[in-house]
């Protein structure tokens, strides 16, 4: 075989002109110093090219060889970049993944857990919910989000859903403290508000586009989970507006959960998948599920909301038990 058929060869050769030292690349590349000096040396032979001015230390590349490397360094490049990916599809990834509580609590757990089923190379380290800086850090991989961030090129954003939400309350609630004709009647009512790292408490309401004005609440209790809302609600403790439809479907159509305030609703809820560009690119895998994951959610949840909003206008007489 031809030394230049060699693909070790080419690595010696391109890794001496950055060093200028045989030594260091026998070392760099833990091979023997004589086989450096041979391959180098043969393949100076068939190329009919002198590599390197020896009489400086450290070697100096000549300008043949200059010439000839930016030919070659290319093609080493693409050799090591699918070596490299061959590598990390035989390689298990670990994905670290964020939501909302609530929603890694009973939604995501499942899905990640049967993807990796599905997908033996992928594994999963479910975290906190984070910010956007926590992705830009790179102390997770994927976030879901309840809003895009503002303007970051270095991120990969997937909207899968818009949503929002509707005034919920029990009808023992309502027996008891009279039911809310107008935002401002929210004045004489408990608010059970979420607050989250990524979401502030609900502050207005909006009709066809039209605002509510600041919303004033008798007293307020906040929280970093839909569930514990939702189980106060179902205390009857309180009103909310931050209840996602998709965790009161079963509620709303027994009317154990009843909406108030028709038609006014919170500001809509962008839901989507952060992830950054550069990982993508390192971990072919992560890109892989991020896809996957953007698109079943965004079929899931766009289900589910349009269940609880039917829901919502069966309460309301607008459509029949059979959904006409």
């Amino acid at each position: 075989m031809l030394t230049s058929d060699n693909l070790q060869a080419w690595r010696v050769l391109a890794l001496t002109a950055q060093t200028g030292s045989l030594s260091e690349t026998a070392s760099r590349l833990g091979i023997e110093l004589s086989k450096v000096s041979r391959l180098i040396t043969s393949l100076e032979k068939e190329m009919g090219l002198t590599f390197f001015d020896k009489s400086r230390r450290p070697y100096r590349a000549t300008p043949e060889l200059t010439s000839l490397l930016n030919a070659v360094e290319p093609h080493l490049r693409a050799i090591d970049e699918a070596c490299e990916l061959s590598r990390a599809r035989r390689e298990r990834t670990v994905i670290r993944f964020s939501a909302p509580i609530e929603l890694s609590r009973l939604y995501f757990s499942d899905v990640l857990l049967s993807y990796a089923e599905s997908h033996p190379n992928v594994t999963f380290s479910l975290v906190p919910e984070q910010t956007v800086e926590g992705v830009l850090a790179g102390t997770v991989d994927a976030a879901v989000l309840n809003q895009p961030p503002g303007y970051a090129p270095e991120l990969t954003v997937r909207l899968y859903h818009i949503t929002s939400t509707a005034v919920l309350a029990t009808p023992e609630y309502l027996r008891r403290t009279g039911t809310p004709r107008s935002p401002a009647d929210l004045a004489q009512h408990t608010g059970l508000l979420l607050k989250t790292v990524n979401l502030n408490p609900t502050h207005c309401l909006y009709k066809d586009g039209t605002p509510s004005g600041m919303l004033r609440w008798k007293s307020v209790f906040l929280s970093h989970d839909q569930i514990a809302l939702k189980e106060l609600l179902l205390e009857h403790r309180g009103l909310t507006v931050d209840l996602s439809l998709g965790h009161v479907i079963d509620e709303l159509k027994n009317c154990r959960i009843v909406s108030v305030l028709l038609g006014w609703e919170r500001a809509p809820w962008h839901m989507c998948l952060v992830t950054r560009r550069d990982r993508e690119a390192q971990l072919p895998e992560l890109r892989r599920f991020a896809e996957f994951i953007a698109k079943k959610t965004g079929d899931d949840w766009t289900a589910v909301t349009q269940a609880g909003r039917q829901a919502i206008l069966r309460q309301a007489g607008f459509l029949l038990p059979n959904g006409l």
